[in-house]
């Protein structure tokens, strides 16, 4: 069994950022990448004849990305907000898929991978610092994205996707307060909806599924995670977090779930000049499943 695939990428890239006045700053770019791939796969067993594939195939396509950065604060700040700024951006990708080197009769090329996202939200801090927090809303559309799959005859092979949409909300905040130096808060939520827009392949049984409308197999939908650690003005901290993921699916049917688990760690940690020796437990509850 032998495997040549020979990849040529090429690529020309331009990319600026321009403030014309303190509170605006826009960026943005054009990449045009031209690729070009050969493959040519041999495989024999024992008693049969080789199985020969070649396939080649040549794409070019431009990428791009444009954003916008706010600063709705003068920069002295204003009141208990240091900083609050409002950002939005919008991307779009050029990718080869990955090698596809499975058995040598299905040796072939992939299609190409595009994504196209839009992302917004705002960032800040308050109280002199002492806070400080984010907020992000997102969108982003895979096109031909690369998966795994078992054929008819129970082997894994790779395919292409079709259309996904990953869509969401996320925040943190981060707090420190002055009062009591060496304590530190943070936390973190996010909402997400990985789902199949539009995507049909055959199963091991050779049966059609069309899993437009689900669940992408293996992604939570809420997230959230949390910590709060303290270290003394001799070099004695102490730590503790918290993460949780909800259930998820197991499947791209959605058929099967695993539920939802709470991680939990903690730890000691003292620090010296020379040194710094650290104790820390992980998923102290034994909670996490796989």
């Amino acid at each position: 069994r032998s495997f040549e695939d020979r990849r040529t990428f090429y690529g020309l890239y331009a990319h600026d950022a321009w403030t014309p006045v303190r509170a605006l700053t826009i960026s943005g770019g054009g990449r045009w990448d031209a690729t070009r791939e050969k493959l040519h796969a041999v495989g024999q067993e024992v008693g049969f004849d080789a199985e020969v594939s070649d396939d080649s195939r040549k794409d070019s396509a431009w990428s791009g990305d444009l954003a916008a950065l706010v600063r709705l604060l003068p920069e002295s700040g204003a009141g208990p907000l240091g900083a609050l700024n409002v950002y939005g951006n919008w991307k779009s990708s050029f990718k080869p898929a990955a090698p596809n080197l499975t058995e040598a009769e299905d040796a072939h090329i992939l299609d190409p991978v595009r994504t196209h996202s839009l992302e917004g939200g705002v960032k800040g801090e308050a109280f002199a610092g002492q806070l400080s927090f984010e907020a992000a809303a997102f969108q982003l559309d895979f096109l031909n994205l690369v998966v795994g799959n078992l054929n008819q005859d129970g082997d894994p092979e790779l395919l292409n996707a079709g259309h996904e949409r990953f869509k969401g909300f996320e925040a943190s905040a981060t707090f420190a307060p002055a009062a009591l130096p060496g304590l530190r808060l943070t936390g973190g939520w996010a909402h997400h909806d990985p789902r199949f827009v539009q995507f049909t392949y055959l199963n091991e049984e050779g049966q059609l599924r069309n899993v437009a409308g689900k669940q992408v197999e293996l992604a939570p939908r809420e997230m959230w995670n949390a910590r709060a650690s303290y270290t003394g003005p001799h070099g004695l901290g102490a730590w503790v977090a918290g993460r949780h993921q909800s259930e998820r699916p197991l499947s791209r049917r959605n058929v099967a779930w695993t539920p939802g688990f709470v991680e939990v760690d903690a730890g000691l940690t003292f620090a010296t000049k020379p040194a710094t020796i650290s104790v820390t437990g992980r998923n102290l509850g034994d909670s996490r499943h796989y």
